[in-house]
């Protein structure tokens, strides 16, 4: 095979496994910080030496922030959490905290306004990048029907190189499409959220 053509397949590869990778180790390392976590607010009571006020002002915010970390794998000040929890009721459904935590970047943690919040170039990028990414994948899946079709027309060499110019931009619009994702999920629940007030003004 020739030379070149590897090591465009394997540039390919790497594009492609790279970020999926990265995320498996992400996870692995966060699932042992939560264990860790777990063990440690399991253990025997760490405030028996302790003063009141600490444990007050200190302990107990940080056992509050804990465990909602350990539940919802959010890491936030004990003063945001009530308005997270607010946000996953209000979007109820089949709103999971894996969901919310792919926006947390948008959650207003203030004590007042929307509950999430986005730059008008982050809603009209995000939308973009998802009608982008639709119809990438739709001109890939077309191309790809076309080279199997042809496919016993042409030589290995010629398929392998065809297959890899319709990969190598699927490749690329998959990483923009996972840094998007969060964008995109946040469009789609403020709009959730305000089809719920909507609802509700009318109904008062």
């Amino acid at each position: 095979m020739d030379t070149e053509l590897v090591k465009l397949i394997l540039t390919t590869v790497n594009i492609i496994l790279v970020p999926i990778v990265g995320g498996t180790l992400y996870n692995s390392i966060e699932s042992f910080k939560k264990r860790k976590l777990k063990i440690l607010l399991e253990s025997q009571s760490l405030t028996d030496k302790l003063d009141q006020q600490f444990i007050t002002e200190f302990i107990e915010p940080s056992v509050k922030e804990t465990v909602f970390y350990l539940h919802t794998g959010i890491s936030t000040h004990v003063s945001s959490i009530d308005r997270y929890i607010d946000l996953k009721n209000k979007l109820g459904g089949n709103t999971t905290w894996e969901k919310i935590n792919r926006v947390k970047s948008h959650v207003n943690t203030t004590s007042s306004g929307p509950l999430l919040l986005q730059k008008k170039i982050e809603k009209y990028s995000s939308t973009l990048t998802y009608y982008f990414t639709i119809l990438v994948m739709t001109f890939s899946i077309l191309e790809i029907s076309l080279l199997l079709f042809f496919m016993n027309s042409i030589s290995k060499k010629d398929f392998l190189e065809l297959l890899f110019y319709i990969l190598a931009p699927l490749a690329l619009v998959y990483i923009v499409a996972v840094q998007a994702m969060p964008a995109i999920s946040v469009n789609s629940m403020i709009k959730q959220l305000e089809q719920q007030n909507n609802e509700e003004h009318q109904e008062s």
